[in-house]
């Protein structure tokens, strides 16, 4: 499966995946994922 990404983009479908079906926090994803919390609550 080939995937197209933004140059800009910060997030995989693999790693939205593991944001939306983990339980910690949206700033604990956040550090953890080195993004911003902005972007973990799209």
């Amino acid at each position: 499966m080939n995937i197209r990404l933004h140059a800009n983009a910060t997030t995989t479908p693999k790693i939205r995946r593991y944001i939306q079906r983990s339980e910690k926090t949206n700033r604990e994803l956040a550090e953890e994922l080195g993004i911003a919390v902005s972007t973990v609550r799209i």
